[in-house]
């Protein structure tokens, strides 16, 4: 069963190793494209935790017996009349760990 919700302090290390696999799977993609990061997972671990105090910050830990196999995050934004939208919900990131995929955790943590 997947269990969604915050992460907790300890958990943030957990979550900032899933985000950095994300930035590596995007550097995969396309080299050229994405910015190289030597440590994305030490930034991540930096950074998180000011976001969980931001209100307009959702950032959310999927546990699968206990272990957190899953993250998203994302954060309410305003109006950007470039992109058209009023203000609104922007998911901006959502990985789950290859062992874990399959199981629903994608679908948790977008619900």
């Amino acid at each position: 069963m997947v269990h969604v919700r915050p992460p907790t302090l300890d958990e943030i290390p957990a979550v900032a190793a899933l985000a950095g696999a994300l930035v590596r799977q995007h550097e995969g993609y396309d080299a050229r494209r994405f910015l190289h990061l030597d440590d994305p997972a030490a930034g991540y671990a930096r950074y998180l935790p000011k976001a969980l105090l931001d209100p307009k910050t959702v950032l959310l830990a999927a546990l699968v017996d206990g272990e957190v196999v899953g993250y998203a995050y994302g954060e309410l934004v305003g109006r950007d009349y470039f992109a058209l939208l009023d203000a609104c919900g922007k998911l901006h990131d959502i990985y789950v760990d290859a062992r874990a995929r399959g199981k629903g955790v994608g679908e948790a943590l977008v619900r």
